[in-house]
């Protein structure tokens, strides 16, 4: 029996669209204030660099990266091609490459190209591994990697961008992160892989959650959001409220472990 593919519709953050019409009206904006600056055609080959930038950083994973497949990392490939098609994820292509930190991320206009860290690859286990997976996917598959394209000539991470584009990037990790929940169904693997990334795989074992959960009733204030207004990338603490608030609202036939957040 053939599992209905997970549409986008399904996990997409409500405010998304919202705060990509925002970030598109601000962009505009910009757009017009350059265009009194510098000539139309600028603009436009700067936009073509974007779409050349991204085929060539896939270029280059193929060529400085390890890319997993049936022989190579066969488990790892098997978990990625099964989060690819509940996604309906055509074509996509998995990456490792040599990293100390904790990270992932996607890039892609017509073919998807998902790149691990090999840190987050030795720190997560199977399951996490397998929500960062679908998180990522969940990227290409929103169509997120088409717009941060195009902010490849900038930069996706200075004040230009962040300013514009901040806010939609920031609900684009909460869509993801859902997409992740949704594939996986798997809460508590959700929130370990998320919180890891704040301290590590060999720290985390030390972790008490109990007190994660207090700081994250801490953190939720006003001047906190503020200081998050000015980001690319949503509070891992905002992260994993979010998260829990989906979970709680879209898996009530389902058990887990109580957190508190409120």
């Amino acid at each position: 029996m053939q599992t209905a593919q997970i549409k986008p519709r399904m996990y997409r953050s409500k405010n998304e669209y919202l705060a990509l019409f925002v970030s598109f009206f601000l962009g505009f904006v910009f757009l017009f204030l350059l265009d009194q600056l510098l000539n139309f055609w600028l603009i436009v080959f700067l936009v073509a660099l974007a779409v050349s930038k991204t085929r060539a950083q896939q270029t280059r994973y193929l060529g400085n990266a390890m890319r997993v497949h049936k022989n190579q990392f066969p488990e790892l490939y098997e978990l990625f091609v099964q989060q690819a098609k509940k996604l309906g994820v055509d074509k996509a292509n998995l990456y490792i490459i040599q990293d100390p930190y904790l990270n992932a991320n996607t890039i892609g206009l017509g073919t998807c190209s998902v790149v691990l860290n090999s840190a987050l690859v030795e720190q997560l286990s199977t399951k996490e591994l397998a929500f960062v997976i679908a998180h990522e996917l969940g990227h290409y598959a929103a169509g997120h990697t088409k717009i941060s394209s195009i902010l490849i000539p900038i930069g996706n991470n200075n004040t230009i961008t962040n300013v514009i584009f901040g806010l939609w990037q920031r609900q684009a990790e909460y869509t993801a992160d859902r997409c992740g929940l949704i594939v996986n169904q798997d809460l508590d693997s959700a929130i370990t892989a998320i919180i890891k990334f704040t301290v590590g795989g060999k720290l985390f074992e030390k972790v008490s959650l109990k007190g994660y959960f207090t700081q994250i009733k801490k953190a939720d204030t006003f001047s906190t959001s503020v200081t998050a207004f000015s980001l690319n990338r949503p509070l891992i603490t905002s992260r994993v409220k979010k998260i829990i608030a989906f979970w709680k609202e879209n898996f009530t036939n389902k058990t887990t472990k109580e957190y508190q957040t409120n």
